[in-house]
């Protein structure tokens, strides 16, 4: 089954678009990306949501693992990602400690990583 019309070339893809494109039986994917120039790639060829994780810790800066990235090392990744593309839905991961405190904290970290790249999902 042809899809092509069904994915949103206007506007970014969301959850809704994913779970929809399940229904219908098609396969889509989620690749990692921490640029704007792998992210661009990653689009063109079709994947329609990528994941900015904080295995950026170890790929990116070097760490031998994944705490000690922190919420100021991630956000420029994501943001990178967010400019890189224009359809795919762009995910991003807590680092660790950055929602442990409780659920305040979480929102009000998550609300901090995304003021500049806040897309609507409804």
């Amino acid at each position: 089954m042809s899809s092509m019309t069904a994915w949103p070339a206007d506007r970014r893809t969301t959850i809704r678009d994913l779970q929809a494109a399940t229904d219908r039986g098609e396969r889509w994917s989620m690749l990692t990306s921490y640029d704007t120039l792998t992210a661009g790639i990653f689009e063109q060829a079709g994947v329609r949501a990528l994941l900015v994780g904080d295995t950026s810790a170890e790929m990116v800066l070097g760490y031998p693992d994944t705490l000690p990235v922190t919420m100021d090392q991630m956000i420029p990744m994501v943001q990178a990602v967010v400019r890189g593309t224009r359809s795919a839905l762009v995910v991003a991961d807590l680092p660790f400690g950055s929602c442990q405190p409780g659920p305040e904290v979480a929102l009000a970290n998550a609300v901090r990583r995304y003021p500049d790249q806040a897309h609507s999902y409804a």
